[in-house]
């Protein structure tokens, strides 16, 4: 997934998902690359599945409304940080982030085409699926029946 406007962007990558026979299934082990006016960085973080739904649904209700917010944590707390925005009424949008990797911080702030929400949200709703059905493929089918 990435957003981007003009030079700005910020690429989001899944790298691993713990598997659905473990205690933690669905989070996911992401790649962050980021570049702002020439500033970049990149590094990997975990995000736990509830806080990928929760951004999920906080990402539908800003594509819907133009209003709000949806903002996202990694597992490890200020490792890295998330915040999608509309910036006034007119449902413009901008986006905020923070990654860090051991000792040192990357900051970053851009404005973007408020079209470029529809496929991030898309994105997002994607890691989503494929965590349940990794589920479903891990617990078997979800409906009645008997083999022949």
């Amino acid at each position: 997934m990435q957003i981007r406007e003009a030079d700005n962007f910020l690429s989001i990558e899944v790298i691993e998902r713990v598997p659905a026979n473990l205690p933690t299934q669905g989070d996911a082990s992401f790649a962050i690359e980021f570049r702002v006016e020439g500033f970049s960085g990149s590094g990997p973080t975990w995000v736990d599945l509830l806080t990928l739904q929760s951004f999920v649904k906080q990402l539908r209700a800003l594509e819907v409304s133009r209003k709000g917010e949806a903002a996202m944590e990694s597992m490890t707390p200020r490792e890295f940080e998330l915040r999608i925005w509309a910036t006034d009424g007119l449902g413009h949008m901008a986006l905020k982030g923070r990654l860090s990797h051991r000792k040192q911080v990357g900051e970053f702030t851009f404005s973007f085409d408020p079209s470029l929400l529809v496929s991030a949200r898309v994105a997002f709703e994607a890691i989503l699926n494929d965590a349940a059905q990794q589920s479903v493929q891990a617990d078997g089918p979800a409906f009645g029946g008997s083999a022949a």
